[in-house]
């Protein structure tokens, strides 16, 4: 295979390879008995902020579940969704299974149900902030990976460019368009007395954030924080009108800069392929070698009879006069 045919297939086959790894990867830990989550609802607060990725394991049979404990369980069938809350107590029940009740560390009630040790479906080992949100788009970047990775294969010069430099960011925008991963919050509840309106909000984003209700002071929040947030009331309006913003230093912003280049660094790097270098594969010669039939014959040759004679050499008088810029000829 040629340099340029290496250099153009290598980016292909390199997301391909990972795509495979990471299919090996999960299909092991589910074999294993591990289950993978994202959290949806900030109700956990920082202990497992909105976007994070859970990793449980199955819960030994000889271990009992503690108080205090953080599980993953199913509430039963009228619930069809699967939580992350904490065990708030231990209700034994004599002749059946004992039960437990969970709630959430921001709620201020507990949960509605009681649940048993065989609604449990898992012990966390791990809660990874932000990584929940890669995994929620799993199928979107996994698909889209491959299609661009085939494509690569086909396409070739400015167009395969192009595909290398906008699909990875159409794969991030579209996720990020619809989730808005980086900058969220969420309302927990909010009082009012008077004109003063109280708001309890939380940060469900990626980034630090800061929530200003109207009429009042920005408070800073990191994500998975509760903060409260305090405002006046706006005439005619039912509702309560909170800003949120992103909050980063200076050089966070340096470096939301720096991704937000480096499709054109990409692009860059990408063109150095695109320059025309000959195949050390390719036997074809070069276009401006000289052919045989362009060869000089020797009947072409110079002979001495067409060399230039002394007589007609120019001679020095035949110069460019400086007095007159042009040229003259003296007899």
């Amino acid at each position: 295979m040629s340099r340029r045919a290496r250099a153009r297939t290598w980016p292909g086959t390199v997301a391909l390879v990972l795509v495979a790894a990471a299919g090996l990867l999960w299909g092991g830990w589910l074999l294993a008995g591990g289950r993978l989550f994202w959290v949806g609802s900030p109700s956990m607060g920082r202990v497992a902020p909105v976007g994070s990725l859970v990793v449980t394991r199955p819960l030994p049979a000889d271990q009992p579940l503690r108080l205090g404990e953080v599980v993953v369980f199913h509430p039963g069938l009228d619930v069809p969704a699967v939580y992350v809350h904490r065990i708030e107590a231990i209700l034994p029940v004599p002749g059946h299974p004992t039960e437990y009740r969970t709630k959430g560390d921001l709620n201020q009630l507990p949960d509605p149900w009681v649940i048993t040790r065989a609604s449990v479906v898992g012990r966390p080992v791990a809660i990874i902030p932000a990584i929940g949100w890669l995994y929620r788009s799993a199928t979107w970047l996994l698909f889209g990976a491959a299609v661009v990775a085939g494509l690569s294969f086909v396409l070739t010069g400015g167009p395969r460019r192009v595909l290398l430099v906008l699909g990875p960011m159409l794969l991030v925008a579209v996720p990020a368009i619809i989730d808005h991963p980086f900058v969220s919050g969420f309302l927990y509840g909010s009082g009012q007395n008077g004109n003063r309106v109280v708001a309890r909000v939380v940060d469900t984003g990626i980034l630090p954030v800061t929530f200003t209700v109207h009429g009042g002071h920005p408070v800073r929040a990191v994500p998975g924080q509760e903060v409260v947030a305090i405002g006046t009331t706006v005439a005619h309006r039912t509702v309560v009108p909170v800003r949120v913003a992103a909050s980063l230093p200076w050089w966070g912003w340096l470096l939301v800069v720096a991704v937000c280049l480096l499709p054109l660094a990409a692009n860059a790097w990408l063109s150095r392929f695109a320059e025309v270098a000959p195949d050390v594969d390719d036997p074809s010669p070069p276009d401006d070698a000289v052919s045989p039939d362009d060869a000089v014959s020797p009947d072409d040759a110079v002979s001495p009879d067409d060399a230039v004679s002394p007589d007609d050499a120019v001679s020095p008088d035949a110069a460019v006069s400086p007095d007159a810029g042009s040229v003259t000829a003296h007899l």
